[in-house]
């Protein structure tokens, strides 16, 4: 997995790229404690992320609980493969997944 960080004031985007698994996923919990500490506004932007795991759903609850209020937590870019996992896991529901989140359209 990859994660390109693109910082603008208090808000950052996280492009992520490749598999979000078991052995990705500490280096992108590491990049998440290090690159939010002064960060309002997070948004993972998940158009090239081509696999989610248990352990990439458990970064995006800890992701989320980080970021309470309505705008401060946004993904984007949510490819199929992505957003079956979401949606199997109930994940979608929870991280307010709108269709509008889906690959190539507006942030939800």
């Amino acid at each position: 997995m990859t994660a390109e960080s693109v910082r603008e004031e208090n808000s950052l985007t996280l492009k992520l790229a490749g598999r979000l698994d078991a052995l990705s996923a500490p280096e992108l919990d590491e990049i998440l404690a290090r690159e939010t500490e002064d960060v309002t506004q997070l948004t993972l932007d998940l158009k090239e992320l081509d696999y989610l795991s248990s352990a990439g759903l458990r970064l995006l609850l800890k992701a989320k609980k980080k970021f309470r209020e309505p705008e401060a937590f946004r993904l984007t870019g949510v490819n199929e493969i992505v957003r079956e996992i979401l949606d199997v896991t109930g994940f979608s529901a929870f991280l307010g997944l709108g269709a509008e989140a889906r690959q190539g359209e507006e942030p939800c």
